[in-house]
């Protein structure tokens, strides 16, 4: 993750190239005949690319999106949850801010409690009924014709004692305030 996160920053700003110009020949000289392959881009250098973003001499924003923190390891999880809200707590010429989506796990919300944050759970309720409604009303719609492949109307295979208001219901609250 934090190797594609540098190469995205790194490959829309030609000027940042001098910062990882310097940390290559700086692991060229610890190398200590390691092969290239073991020497290159472990997770302590890709920290440290990121973190020369602070040494630049010119302004720059970047915006890092990480969706998906729920499906990291804990171990991996928790050293991300760790460095990335470093960045943008450092002062300098390098604004970094952050942006993480994930499934709610008592791990992650530890770490993401303490900055501003919304649990989208908690206000997509009515966006959800909105969405379902229109689906729904699209199958009501649908229900005053007759099904092609069976024959039977849709409002006779309707005439159970689960009726649309029930169904509608039942995804809403199940959908537990997300969207998929």
């Amino acid at each position: 993750m934090l190797r594609s996160i540098v190469y995205q920053i790194w490959s829309q700003n030609e000027k940042l190239f001098p910062l990882l110009r310097d940390r290559y020949r700086a692991m060229k000289k610890q190398s200590n005949n390691e092969t290239m392959k073991e020497l290159f881009w472990r997770y302590d250098n890709l920290k440290a690319a990121l973190q020369s973003l602070h040494e630049i001499e010119f302004s720059l924003q970047v915006f890092i999106v990480v969706d998906g923190m729920d499906e990291l390891d804990n171990a991996g999880r928790n050293e991300v949850l760790r460095f990335l809200p470093g960045l943008s707590a450092r002062a300098s010429r390098c604004i970094v801010k952050l942006l993480f989506a994930s499934r709610s796990e008592t791990d992650i919300n530890i770490y993401l409690m303490q900055a501003r944050h919304i649990v989208l759970q908690e206000v997509n309720t009515e966006d959800i009924r909105k969405v379902v409604d229109r689906g729904i009303g699209e199958l009501e719609c649908l229900s005053r014709g007759r099904k092609k492949d069976t024959g039977l109307s849709l409002s006779e295979l309707s005439r159970t004692p689960i009726t649309f208001s029930k169904i509608k219901d039942c995804i809403v609250e199940n959908s537990e305030g997300v969207f998929i």
